[in-house]
């Protein structure tokens, strides 16, 4: 039995506690040790999706980021992703970690308690989609709590976190052993309700009296939980595949200094700024206030400026969010900020201008089977706003961007 902890005072403790343990005062993401496998792999690994140069504690400064343990979690990347940031929480390096180890040894079991955001987060896509290519069997228990993105039980009682976090907690097990190829099965299940209660039953269950729910087809990229779809949602265009110039709102970093509710109160505030480069932006639904990019930390110059010119027009959309958050579009006419839509983590709203800088279409109607844009813009915003589209359709749009059928002829 071979144990890591960065924590000198913590190493002593578990060394006397556990004697015959092989316990190590280092970290563990610093190296990949070679194991003869079958190995078992446990651990409660640290959630923290900007890692701190230094523990507290510890007397060794750690580095940003490990060259091995970097260029392993290119593994995780989704194709075509443009930010996958997320992918660099401790927790998944971890993860990456443990495949690894598993992976040069042969085989082997892994159970990790993990912030649960992989479990559905369109920058996981690529994750997903690696592990059930190299395992056998995965088995995911939800055990929710989020307060990043809310969610109500399906009895509407009340959730909590097992842990005093606010990202929500999942449990992962993974078996390899040697399958022949394709893509394992993943095995899912949801715990719901107080705390004490999802600690009264991870007390008296385990994988054997746990009610799971199979599948194996959908693609690998899916979310590792069940989602309704309309049949043939996946082969849609996406609002990321329709339009070629898109991003998310601006971020100000500081909204009392960014937004004002007049051009006057902007520039008596900032003196020293070019009036030219006020302009108004939707901050929330219908409410209109004054700003400049150079008052926000993350302006989206390249996208934000198509949607300045007076008569311009876009939609802005949720990429993912909890299933409370409402409206999850809007059609709109100037710059958006980023919580346009809502204040909640995971719910940040994202511009698709209709026209590009030279005036030329932003939006390719062909994959809707349309020539015209103006008309293809129509049809999205009509389907978008169907009730009975929302309801064959609004889970998948949970995990990421709406997708549209083509117009019937």
């Amino acid at each position: 039995m071979l144990g890591y902890e960065i924590l000198p005072e913590v190493a002593r403790q578990a060394a006397a506690t556990l004697p015959g343990v092989d316990v190590r005062i280092a970290d563990a993401l610093a190296t990949v040790p070679e194991l003869e496998g079958p190995v078992v792999i446990v651990g409660n690994p640290p959630w923290r999706g900007h890692p701190a140069a230094r523990l507290e504690g510890c007397e060794q400064v750690r580095p940003a980021a490990y060259p091995g343990i970097e260029a392993m979690m290119r593994d995780y990347a989704p194709v075509g992703e443009r930010n996958w940031k997320w992918l660099g929480d401790d927790c998944l390096r971890f993860l990456r970690w443990s495949h690894e180890v598993v992976r040069r040894a042969g085989g082997g079991v892994i159970g990790l308690v993990l912030n649960h955001a992989w479990i559905r987060g369109p920058s996981h896509a690529g994750l997903r989609a690696r592990l059930r290519a190299e395992f056998d069997a995965i088995y995911v228990l939800d055990l929710h709590g989020s307060r990043l993105r809310p969610e109500t039980p399906p009895d509407g009682g009340r959730d909590e976190n097992v842990f005093f976090v606010r990202p929500g907690t999942a449990l992962l097990l993974l078996v390899q052993g040697g399958r022949p190829g394709g893509l394992a099965d993943v095995c899912h299940a949801d715990r719901w309700g107080e705390r004490s209660g999802k600690l009264a039953w991870l007390g008296e269950n385990d994988v054997s009296t746990t009610a799971w729910t199979r599948w194996s087809g959908g693609s690998a990229t899916d979310p590792f939980c069940p989602v309704l779809k309309a049949p043939g949602y996946d082969r849609w265009p996406g609002l990321g595949d329709l339009f070629k110039e898109w991003s998310i709102g601006m971020v100000s970093g500081h909204d009392a200094r960014s937004y004002f509710a007049s051009r006057r109160e902007l520039l008596a505030r900032h003196p020293d700024l070019d009036p030219d480069s006020a302009f108004e932006a939707l901050y929330r639904p219908g409410d209109v206030r004054w700003t400049a990019f150079d008052l926000h930390v993350r302006p989206r110059r390249k996208v934000m400026r198509l949607l300045r010119p007076p008569g311009a027009r876009g939609l802005a959309a949720l990429r993912q969010g909890g299933p409370e958050v409402r409206p999850r579009f809007l059609e709109i006419d100037r710059p958006i900020d980023n919580c346009l839509l809502s204040t909640q983590s995971t719910a940040r709203a994202y511009a698709f201008p209709l026209l590009r800088a030279d005036g030329g279409p932003n939006l390719d109607p062909a994959p809707l089977g349309l020539v015209d844009v103006e008309e293809a813009f129509a049809y999205m915003l009509e389907t978008l706003g169907d009730p009975a589209y929302q309801r064959r359709c609004g889970q998948a749009q949970l995990y990421g961007f709406a997708r549209i059928p083509p117009a019937r002829s």
